[in-house]
């Protein structure tokens, strides 16, 4: 299965056995993250994040705005670990805003991710041994009767996105591994990765004392699809969310409640179905979001972007 790198929450590194799932597709749900939904919407919530899923997973991220100008630069940190193999990803990401009207505006932005994928075996090997990395593809290594072997694999990898504000609406779309990297962890094994298309649409509309904020992600690459339809519910400080997603004939839910204290922290407890597991065996993770903001909070936010703080 190929990689489509997608949608919104914290996700855990968990199950070995993948029923021939995209383990790379599933544990990147970490659209918290707004420059990693789309990098147009970089440096929307100017803030400093930390985030955690079960010990195997840990987010840094920072992101503010260009001497108070219309551009947006974004970092990010990103650590984990399956089995034998651990990865390390250094995402930088910047901006820019075009108003096009007063209710209107146009955003442009990038993503340059730098990945360290390293396989390491400490112990001895006398047989023939085989692993599946994070993009869900399988590596086959003779018996070798040595000790400390490892393999690793260093690329870069390259995002565009688009994104258009107006009122209560974001509609964005992106396309991912633009230079289409060689993200394979052997030598002498090509593993380029494809082209990916991601839409995003997210809006909200009020109900009396509650803002309701309907959401969607739809990506496609090659012959893989997945589908994340949610619904949010927020008032005041306290938000509840509920998700459905899909990737090809997989599916599982996602259920959610976030506080927000004094403007400036967030916090996210979620619960979701492990889609890396069969249907008949489905497990949950729990996930956890921490969200401080290190600066004052922009005045600048109206329409879209005052409602959205509520669920990222």
């Amino acid at each position: 299965m190929k990689r489509i790198l997608v949608i919104f929450s914290v996700i855990a590194m968990g199950a070995s056995d993948l029923f021939a799932q995209n383990l790379d597709l599933l544990n990147n749900k970490d659209f918290q993250e707004m420059n990693k939904l789309n990098p147009s919407l970089t440096g929307v919530l100017n803030r400093f994040r930390f985030l955690g899923n079960q010990s195997t997973s840990t987010d840094l991220g920072f992101e503010t705005r260009w001497f108070k100008s219309a551009s947006h630069l974004g970092f990010n940190i990103n650590l984990n670990s399956i089995d034998n193999l651990s990865r390390r990803s250094f995402n930088a990401s910047y901006a820019r805003d075009f108003n096009l009207s007063e209710h209107a505006t146009f955003k442009l932005g990038a993503n340059v991710d730098y990945q360290i994928k390293v396989f390491h075996q400490g112990d001895q090997i006398l047989n023939n041994i085989s692993f599946k990395d994070f993009n869900g593809f399988e590596y086959h290594v003779d018996s070798l009767n040595i000790k400390d072997f490892s393999v690793d694999s260093k690329f870069w990898d390259v995002d565009l996105g688009a994104s258009l504000l107006f009122k209560n609406i974001l509609v964005g779309v992106n396309v991912n591994h633009i230079n289409r990297p060689d993200i394979s962890i052997q030598r002498g094994v090509e593993q380029l990765a494809d082209l990916e298309l991601n839409a995003q649409l997210v809006g909200f509309f009020n109900l009396g004392l509650i803002t309701v904020m309907p959401t969607g992600v739809y990506a496609v690459q090659q012959d893989d699809v997945f589908s994340s339809y949610g619904l949010s519910l927020n008032r005041k400080q306290l938000t509840l969310n509920a998700q459905y997603e899909s990737y090809n004939d997989d599916y599982g839910y996602d259920f959610g409640v976030s506080y927000r204290y004094k403007k400036r922290h967030f916090i996210n407890l979620s619960y979701r179905s492990n889609l890396a597991t069969p249907l008949n065996q489905k497990d949950g993770i729990f996930s956890l979001t921490l969200n401080s903001t290190i600066f004052n909070p922009k005045k600048d936010l109206e329409g879209i972007l005052d409602k959205i703080k509520n669920i990222y």
